[in-house]
């Protein structure tokens, strides 16, 4: 398994709440949390096995946990895991995996909870709300070649992740009204030109991209059919038959 990297660690001991309060109650950012859901919505049955890659707290793959065969939430942080298991119930086929996502297939062959429920089933693969964009450039290249690798023929995948048009609005509405959440940002911390914010304070990181950029991250694994849509702030990248009557 692959060590964090300083920013990974950063991360990691963010504090669950610290950070549902800085994004659910952000207008700008919840925007793209109710699109991820929206188009989700109806498209989960009782067949699918919802896979979260980066799930935190589980805000997105709870949504539908009760409609999924099985949903799994893959993080890094014991934290956000135990978070995410105390919403869960027996009724609910609900598991946490920990583990680093840029080792993706090993760490989900390795957990013997997955059984065939799991393996026989349609998938779909998801990593919202910018978790890409916290990553370094290598982590996150390695993160999305192993979940476009894990794709089966029945398999989709969903992408979210913010818009650099965005990026100087977040700055001042969103990271600027919240050191809580990374610390204070000083001067030299943001980068106009990369879309980065990077507090050197604290190691917080978040980068923000362009179309042309999601696109390439996806399609240099292979992946050719996909399809991008773009609502506010986010950008979100779908494919697989899950999403075959999207234009």
């Amino acid at each position: 398994m692959k060590s964090l990297t300083k920013t990974e660690s950063a991360w990691k001991i963010i504090p669950g709440p610290v950070y549902e309060d800085a994004v659910y109650r952000s207008p700008l950012l919840l925007s793209v949390f109710e699109h991820e859901l929206a188009l989700i919505r109806g498209r989960v049955t009782p067949s699918i096995c919802v896979v979260e890659v980066g799930c935190g707290t589980g805000k997105f793959c709870l949504t539908f946990a009760d409609d999924a065969r099985m949903t799994v939430g893959v993080d890094v942080s014991r934290h956000f895991l135990d978070l995410l298991m105390k919403h869960s119930s027996p009724a609910r086929r609900l598991f946490a995996v920990e583990g680093n996502a840029a080792n993706l297939r090993e760490v989900l062959a390795d957990d013997r909870r997955l059984d065939s429920d799991y393996h026989e089933s349609p998938k779909l693969f998801a990593c919202v709300m910018n978790t890409l964009g916290i990553m370094p450039e290598q982590s996150r290249r390695e993160v999305v070649r192993e979940m476009c690798a894990s794709l089966s023929p029945d398999d989709s995948l969903l992408l979210t992740v913010f818009n650099r048009e965005f990026f100087g609005q977040a700055v001042r509405e969103f990271y600027a009204a919240h050191p809580e959440l990374c610390g204070v940002i000083e001067p030299g911390d943001v980068d106009s030109a990369k879309a980065e914010l990077h507090v050197r304070s604290t190691g917080y990181f978040s980068h923000w991209f362009s179309e042309a950029e999601l696109s390439e991250l996806v399609t240099s694994t292979g992946l050719k059919r996909i399809h991008i849509s773009t609502e506010g702030p986010g950008l979100h990248l779908t494919s697989g038959p899950m999403f075959q009557n999207i234009e």
